[in-house]
This record gives C-alpha cells, sequence and structure tokens, in this order.
C-alpha cells in the first residue's frame, strides 16, 4: 500500500521545541502538507488535540510531560482518547531499554525508533505500519497496564533537564513549577 503523503494527518509530540522541528521538516520532505502536520509539546496536549483533529497517524517521544507517550498510547488503546483505539502510535525516543520497549509492546505500539531518526527510516516505518494495520486483541485491558518510567528514563530525564523530570520533582515536592518560582 502506497502512502498518500499530501492527505496523510499527522501528530507529532514532542517535549523539545528542537526535535519537533525536525520531525516537522521531516515529513514535509516525505510530502506531507503543512497544514496536516500538527504539533504537541506533551503527551497531555496531544491527547487534548486527538479530541479535537482527525488523524491518521501519531509519531511521538515517550519520555515527556506532563502525560508521558505511554501515558497517551495508553488512553488511545484504552479508549478513553476520543480517537479510534487501533490508531497507528509511533514512537521516537532516545529510550530503548528493555523495561520501556516491554511497556510499549503491551500497549501495542505501532512501532519504535531510536533517536536520531532519519528521513528514510521514518518513511519506512511508516509505510510498513500503514500497509500491515492489524486489529487490536479483542478484550486486552489496557486501562490496566501499569505504566512506570524505567530508572534509566528517570536518569535521562533528570539530565536532560525534559519537561517530565520538572513534573515528576513537583509531584515529589522537590520543586516548584516555574510559574511560582519567579515569585519573591
Amino acid at each position: 500500500m502506497a502512502v498518500d503523503w499530501p492527505q496523510l494527518r499527522v501528530l507529532i509530540a514532542d517535549d523539545q521545541r528542537f526535535l519537533l522541528g525536525i520531525l516537522f521538516h521531516i515529513f514535509k520532505e516525505l510530502g506531507v502538507r503543512s497544514e496536516n502536520i500538527h504539533q504537541a509539546a506533551s503527551g497531555d496536549d496531544a491527547a487534548k488535540m486527538l479530541a479535537a483533529l482527525p488523524v491518521d497517524i501519531v509519531v511521538c517521544d515517550i519520555n515527556m510531560g506532563p502525560g508521558s507517550g505511554l501515558h497517551l498510547l495508553r488512553s488511545v488503546r484504552s479508549g478513553q482518547a476520543q480517537t479510534a483505539k487501533d490508531l497507528p502510535v509511533i514512537f521516537v525516543t532516545g529510550h530503548a531499554d528493555a523495561a520501556t520497549v516491554k511497556l510499549a509492546q503491551a500497549l501495542d505500539a505501532n512501532g519504535f525508533i531510536v533517536k536520531p531518526v532519519a528521513k528514510k527510516q521514518m518513511q519506512d516505518k511508516i509505510e510498513g505500519v500503514l500497509a500491515n494495520r492489524k486489529p487490536l486483541p479483542a478484550g486486552k485491558n489496557y486501562a490496566g497496564v501499569v505504566i512506570e518510567l524505567s530508572e534509566q528514563m528517570k536518569a535521562a530525564a533528570a539530565m536532560d533537564g525534559s519537561s517530565a523530570a520538572r513534573q515528576e520533582k513537583v509531584a515529589q515536592g522537590n520543586d516548584k513549577p516555574k510559574d511560582e518560582s519567579s515569585a519573591g
């Protein structure tokens, strides 16, 4: 099945603007029209966009917050997101540790690309995913999949200063959100 790139509607989600820009340009180079490329900076933002926009595929980071890519996929697969449960989701991530891959598999992720991503790699993955769509297993309890970021992901998030790491610190009471820290 050939992909109709100009008609493809894509949602890309990553908490790093630079990577969103790279993904946007990759999709433009593949022939996707600019107006069909939607961008979100977190899993929560992506979920809101899915409720408002029809898309054919989601390409997202795993380690972002609020709402990781795994949380987003769980909400799609469990029917909590206002979109088709079998919406193809491809992860583009720097985390390929066994625990993360196992969680992605438990949630029936359609693809997994380790960063950095190249245009040809993205093209091949999307063509493969769209050509080989399979129905989800009947009766699988996606809502029951427990998502806990691996220690490797937590450590990496803390080192790169990602919003997922900041959200974790705020949740633990070890840090204040940006808007409150400037109060003096």
